[in-house]
């Protein structure tokens, strides 16, 4: 009797093994591409409070260009569509591309990837605006608020290109 038990109870615990086993696979590549990072996390609430505080303060762009890494989701923006305007998700190898092509006439707001201080309290993010060819960036820096919002705290203008 005592070896029929052994052999049922090494048969129970394989199923969990089993299921232990491909959860943790599951969450490899989550772990290798940084899905779980806390810059993963915060690269879109910081971009929409860019966003806001740049539409509130120098007004609307026909397009809302955000660059962006192939593994992060793509949210939609309170407002980013106002008056037929669009949003353009793009990886660092397009943005050369994409501004080459646009039309003179077509207003922008690009967004860059926000660079964050060691402990996630602070973002920093370059952010240019222009027209028929011409452009003028600014570097935004962001502070993490208590209550999980990003609020822009200084507002410096960048030197031209």
């Amino acid at each position: 009797m005592g070896t029929g038990q052994t052999h049922r109870t090494q048969r129970a615990v394989t199923p969990r093994l089993r299921a232990a086993l491909v959860l943790a696979l599951a969450l490899l590549p989550a772990l290798a591409c940084g899905w779980l990072s806390a810059g993963y996390q915060f690269n879109n609430p910081v971009r929409e409070a860019v966003y806001r505080y740049e539409r509130d303060a120098r007004g609307k762009a026909d397009e809302l260009v955000i660059q962006f890494n192939r593994t992060e989701p793509r949210v939609k923006f309170e407002g980013q569509n106002e008056n037929g305007g669009r949003t353009v998700w793009l990886f660092d190898l397009a943005v050369k591309e994409y501004f080459a092509l646009l039309p003179p006439d077509r207003t922008f707001l690009y967004v860059q990837s926000p660079q964050y201080n060691a402990d996630y309290t602070q973002a920093e993010v370059k952010v240019y605006r222009g027209s028929n060819g011409s452009y003028h960036g600014r570097e935004l820096t962001l502070a993490h608020q208590n209550n999980g919002a990003w609020t822009v705290t200084a507002d410096t203008e960048l030197p031209p290109n």
